[in-house]
């Protein structure tokens, strides 16, 4: 597996430099996810109690999600090309498509925009009294907080983990001031474009399906990432790890061996 690959599979999935954990298990998972047989994941009632275990439920877990990811995406290419084809590709518009992670976060910067005075208190990491802003945030929080900006790398804290960081980067964010376009105009679409809409919509169905899959595989993600920093946590107070953030600078196959 190269990280090109992966990243036009599902971008932003990892970050330029992954740790040495998320990269062998995505190594690993991606030539699982060649193979004919296929993985299924742990039932909800079994958690794992191991480090070795809970690895391997990961490998399951991304090996399952790649190859759903891929049998999508292979589809919606079907699609782009004909669309492009045609020469139509350019007439949809993307609003339909899954938003980024700045779109999603523009809400919240737009509160800020909006009430100044709680920027310093969200660069210290806390969450302000403004109650437009907690009642977004926890909003945010039971909607994504289980997720990350590269939420492949299961190293990376979640945004709910790491409010400091999370505000940091919607604080990054350029604010919106004007909003012409909040709700566009939208160009009609030639006749061409109307006649081959539903391959359209295939595409979007396509890429908002690998979203779904990518949600759903992130919520099982973070529980074994708990599950792996719960097991990482006996190997500190036995003396062989310093802390249980180390277990991420170990390879997936290496797990057993602490």
């Amino acid at each position: 597996m190269s990280l090109s690959s992966l990243e036009l599979l599902l971008p932003n999935f990892l970050p330029a430099r992954p740790s040495a954990f998320a990269y062998s298990l995505c190594e690993s998972a991606w030539r699982e996810s060649l193979q004919a047989h296929t993985l299924g994941r742990l039932s909800e009632s079994t958690t794992p109690k191991t480090l070795a275990a809970t690895g391997e439920a990961l490998l399951q877990l991304y090996a399952s999600f790649f190859r759903q990811a891929k049998e999508q995406q292979s589809l919606a290419e079907t699609h782009l090309e004909r669309l492009t084809r045609w020469g139509v590709w350019e007439e949809y518009p993307r609003m339909a498509l899954p938003q980024s992670w700045e779109q999603v976060m523009m809400p919240l910067r737009g509160i800020v925009t909006a009430f100044p005075e709680i920027e310093p208190i969200l660069r210290q990491g806390h969450v302000p009294d403004n109650i437009v802003f907690r009642s977004a945030w926890r909003f945010f929080c039971f909607r994504y907080g289980q997720r990350a900006l590269h939420e492949g790398d299961i190293a990376l804290p979640r945004f709910a983990e790491d409010p400091k960081g999370t505000f940091a980067h919607l604080l990054s964010l350029q604010p919106v001031r004007k909003y012409d376009d909040e709700f566009p105009t939208t160009p009609k679409l030639s006749i061409k474009a109307r006649l081959l809409n539903k391959l359209w919509q295939k595409y979007v169905c396509a890429q908002h399906e690998i979203e779904r899959q990518r949600s759903e595989t992130m919520q099982e993600a973070y529980s074994l990432r708990q599950a792996m920093l719960a097991a990482a946590e006996q190997f500190v107070q036995k003396g062989r790890l310093q802390s249980p953030l180390d277990v991420w600078n170990t390879s997936i196959h290496d797990l057993a061996k602490l």
